[in-house]
C-alpha cells in the first residue's frame, strides 16, 4: 500500500523538484506535509521570461581549454563590472561568499553552458541565484543544491524568486552525503561543482572526492573557505591523490601549512576560493577505480570497450563485481588482464577486452548489476576519452 501511495504521488507531481522533496520528506510525516505543500502550492510556474531577469552587461568570453581559464577570466576588462553587479543586486539575501566569489562562478557557467551544476551548501541561496542567472542567460542547465539545515527558510526564499530562476533550481533538503549516493544512482554529471558544506576536514574532503567522481572531464571544482585548515587540506590531500588533477592558481603549494586558518591562502584576489579541474580525459591509474553499479538487462555480459585517447604501453587489469539482488544478495566476481601497445597515429578507436559474464535463467527477473574495477600499470596513467563501457 505504501509503495502504491509513493508511486501515485510521484506520477502526479508536478515538477521535479517535487518528486526531490517527495524522497526526502518520506522520512517523516511532518516533512511530507512540506514537500506536499511546497510541490502543490506552485512551486514552478512555469513559463517565466528569462529576459525580465537582470544580468550584468558583458562578461569575459574565454578559452576553456587553456591551462588556467580562471587567469583569463580575472584578467579580462569585463570581469570588474560582473563582480560590481553581484556587489549590488540581493543585498536581502547577501551570501557568505564576496561577490567576485558569485562573479567567477556566474563567468564560468555562462562559458561552460552546463546541464548541471552542483552546490553544496545553500545558506540563503544567494549563490544559488547568482548561478541560476547564468543558467537563465544561457537558456538551458539546473543548479542542483544541497543543505539539511533550514530546509524551510530555504524553500520560502526560493519560492520569492522570479519562474524564470525557480525553474533552473533544485534544492535538496538532505546531507550531501544522501545527495551524492543519489546523484551517482541517477549517473548525474556536472561540469562545475561548488563546494562550501561541512568545512571539517573529513567532511570537505569527502565532498571533494564525491564531486571529483561526478564532475566531467575538464570541469572545476570550487572549494570555498580556504583559509580554514578543513577545506585547505583536504584539497592539498585530493591533489596529491590525484596528480592528473590541477590548480587554476596555486595556493595549494604556496599556502601556509603551519597554520589552522590563513585569510591569506587564496590566490584568486577577493575570494577565499581555491578552484581544482579535471583532466580532459578520464584516467585509469594503479590503483584500482569504478564509476560505480550498473544495472544490467541482458542475459550476458561479452566484455569492455575502451576508447584510448593518448599513446599507451602497460597492462590493463578489468575486474567484474556482480551482484543479483535476491532475499540475500549474491556477489560473484570474474578477471582478467590485457597488455596494451598504443603507439601515436593508432589511438583513438574502440579497443574491446573480452570478459564475459552470464546470468542464470532465475536471475533474470531479478535486479543484476555489475560494478566494473579497472587499473593500470605502465608509463603514465591510461587516458580514454570517454568511460568503459560494458558491451
Amino acid at each position: 500500500m505504501r509503495q502504491t501511495a509513493k508511486r501515485l504521488a510521484y506520477a502526479v507531481a508536478p515538477d521535479a523538484q517535487t518528486i526531490v522533496l517527495l524522497r526526502s520528506g518520506a522520512h517523516g510525516i511532518a516533512a511530507m506535509g512540506r514537500a506536499l505543500s511546497a510541490g502543490w502550492g506552485g512551486w514552478t510556474s512555469r513559463g517565466g521570461s528569462a529576459a525580465g531577469i537582470p544580468q550584468p552587461a558583458a562578461f569575459p568570453s574565454v578559452d576553456l581549454t587553456a591551462d588556467d581559464p580562471v587567469a583569463a577570466i580575472l584578467a579580462a576588462p569585463e570581469f570588474a563590472a560582473v563582480g560590481d553587479f553581484f556587489a549590488k543586486i540581493d543585498q536581502a539575501e547577501r551570501a557568505l561568499v564576496s561577490a567576485v566569489t558569485q562573479a567567477l562562478l556566474y563567468t564560468l557557467v555562462r562559458n561552460q553552458r552546463p546541464d548541471h551544476v552542483i552546490e553544496i551548501g545553500t545558506y540563503r541561496a544567494s549563490t544559488s541565484k547568482a548561478l541560476c542567472r547564468a543558467l537563465a542567460a544561457n537558456g538551458r542547465g539546473v543548479v542542483d543544491t544541497v543543505d539539511p539545515a533550514n530546509g524551510g527558510a530555504i524553500l520560502r526564499l526560493l519560492r520569492r524568486w522570479p519562474a524564470a530562476l525557480r525553474e533552473r533550481v533544485c534544492y535538496y533538503p538532505m546531507s550531501s552525503m544522501d545527495f551524492f549516493n543519489l546523484a551517482v544512482f541517477r549517473q548525474l554529471t556536472s561540469d562545475l561543482v561548488f563546494v562550501d558544506g561541512n568545512h571539517d576536514y573529513e567532511y570537505a574532503l569527502f565532498d571533494i572526492q564525491s564531486a571529483a567522481r561526478l564532475v566531467r572531464p575538464g570541469g572545476f571544482i570550487a572549494i570555498d573557505n580556504i583559509s580554514q585548515a578543513g577545506p585547505f587540506f583536504a584539497a592539498v590531500d585530493f591533489m596529491k591523490a590525484h596528480p592528473a588533477w590541477h590548480e587554476c592558481g596555486d595556493c595549494l603549494a604556496t599556502g601556509r601549512t603551519d597554520a589552522g586558518f590563513d585569510l591569506r591562502r587564496s590566490t584568486i584576489p577577493e575570494t577565499d576560493l581555491c578552484v581544482i579541474r579535471a583532466p580532459a580525459n578520464h584516467m585509469i591509474g594503479a590503483r584500482p577505480q569504478t564509476a560505480g553499479p550498473q544495472k544490467v538487462a541482458e542475459a550476458e555480459v561479452h566484455g569492455i570497450e575502451l576508447a584510448v585517447a593518448q599513446p599507451a604501453r602497460g597492462t590493463l587489469r578489468a575486474q567484474f563485481v556482480v551482484r543479483v539482488r535476491e532475499p540475500v544478495m549474491s556477489e560473484d566476481t570474474t578477471e582478467t588482464s590485457v597488455t596494451l601497445d598504443h603507439p601515436r597515429g593508432h589511438v583513438g578507436g574502440p579497443v574491446r577486452v573480452p570478459l564475459g559474464w552470464a546470468f542464470a535463467p532465475e536471475h533474470m527477473r531479478l535486479e543484476r548489476t555489475i560494478e566494473l574495477w579497472l587499473s593500470w600499470s605502465g608509463a603514465g596513467e591510461l587516458e580514454l576519452s570517454r568511460p568503459p563501457t560494458l558491451f
